[in-house]
């Protein structure tokens, strides 16, 4: 990985350039008030960014953030389950990026209380199935996170068969709202695999 903090506050990248790594250009562990914004990261063997903070037993936010960036051609080594941007804890949020070109999804997300806004998401999720460009499953717990106008566009399979989505709430995903987002030329828009209390309005 190129750069890690742990344990710490308020540590801003702003107008940095990450790439060719063998792991991932960022992560950021258990903090607060910390992130990234106007910069480029592109070409890292694994993913992109890790947002790790809050406390989920209180929903106290953490505030980390991912803005106003470029995250490119990610996950050139290990082809699946490395993200652009992975957020987990409570209250991370991802605004404004442009994101593309990988073999599998861009955003994943566990955790509370997050904010995925006005990203341009497309050409991903290019070599696997059952699989979306924004995902989260597996924890009835997770929720209160809000997905809304973000542009996703040509995110379709070129094998027939396989199945890609945009946006993918899978087995057990509760609590989550995708609200006023655009899709154009994807697979599946948005597709619940089970859960309850979703609210889709797109």
């Amino acid at each position: 990985d190129a750069i890690v903090v742990g344990n710490s506050s308020d540590v801003v990248f702003d107008n940095v350039t990450i790439r060719f790594t063998g792991n991932r250009a960022l992560l950021i562990e258990n903090s607060n008030n910390c992130g990234v914004r106007n910069s480029l990261m592109e070409d890292n063997g694994e993913g992109g960014v890790l947002l790790d903070g809050g406390d989920r037993q209180t929903l106290r936010a953490a505030n980390n953030f991912v803005e106003n960036s470029v995250i490119r051609r990610f996950s050139r080594l290990m082809k699946t389950s490395r993200f652009a941007v992975e957020l987990t804890g409570v209250g991370q949020r991802v605004v404004n990026n442009k994101i593309s070109n990988a073999p599998h999804t861009a955003i994943f997300f566990s955790g509370n209380d997050h904010l995925i806004s006005k990203n341009e998401i497309f050409n991903v999720v290019t070599e696997t199935s059952d699989a979306g460009a924004i995902y989260i499953g597996r924890d009835y717990t997770a929720r209160g996170t809000l997905i809304e106008k973000n542009y996703l566009h040509d995110i379709r399979s070129p094998v027939p068969g396989r199945e890609v989505k945009g946006i993918y709430l899978d087995d057990q995903a509760s609590g989550i709202t995708v609200r006023g987002n655009l899709f154009v030329r994807v697979q599946q828009p948005v597709f619940i695999g089970g859960g309850r209390d979703n609210i889709v309005d797109s």
